[in-house]
């Protein structure tokens, strides 16, 4: 929209202001992540998280076992994802943004309305899962939390925030899926939110936590 590379939109527009100096969209032949950093791991080849191919039985089998090993896919060129998903980050920056972002410091206020209102509900059996434009909503008791998660060969993220409660969680895992087909950093998540939180639409029932409103 201004005439700019994509890069240096998102530095000037939303990195730069918010303070995320480790986040970054890397040139579309880069294949390379800044030191330090984690590898990122997946069994078998890309197509279990880009075409949803199931794992064998017996591929399961030689995981559980341990004597299928997961393919290290940490050089792999992004440029695929371009800006849905080939920036480069930290934890600690995505905590930043998904924080600025749940409270209405990227977006002017009419938007900021409309992105939150457009959340409904995917699944009507399972009620507390939301979802609109580019956002996700988990209604977790009586609270409401903004978050977005995201895969790739080698790694899965998920970034929370409850901004009636000023919680934010990022989580981040370098083993995209298990064998089993379920997405690690989705599945931490949800484990995590069910120990932070008094009431849980999991179970129905309090967690040990001792709120009851908030975390």
């Amino acid at each position: 929209m201004d005439g700019k590379p994509l890069a240096e939109s998102f530095e000037e527009r939303l990195f730069e202001p918010l303070g995320m100096t480790n986040t970054f969209l890397p040139g579309p032949t880069s294949h390379t992540i800044p030191d330090p950093y984690s590898h990122g791991y997946l069994y078998g080849s890309a197509d279990h998280v880009m075409l949803g191919t199931a794992y064998t039985p017996e591929m399961a089998a030689e995981a559980e076992a341990g004597t299928l090993e997961p393919t290290d896919f940490t050089d792999i060129n992004h440029s695929f994802a371009f800006a849905a998903g080939a920036v480069l980050s930290t934890a600690a920056d995505l905590a930043t943004w998904m924080k600025a972002l749940a409270t209405g410091e990227v977006l002017d206020a009419e938007y900021q309305r409309q992105w939150q209102d457009s959340a409904k509900i995917i699944d009507p059996a399972n009620s507390y899962n939301w979802y609109g434009y580019g956002i996700d909503q988990l209604r977790w008791g009586p609270n409401i939390i903004d978050l977005h998660g995201g895969q790739t060969p080698g790694f899965n993220s998920e970034a929370a925030h409850d901004p009636a409660n000023d919680m934010t969680l990022v989580i981040w895992a370098n083993l995209t899926m298990s064998v089993e087909g379920k997405f690690t950093a989705q599945e931490m998540m949800v484990k995590v939110l069910d120990q932070i939180y008094a009431l849980s639409p999991l179970a129905g029932v309090p967690t040990t936590a001792t709120t009851t409103n908030g975390p």
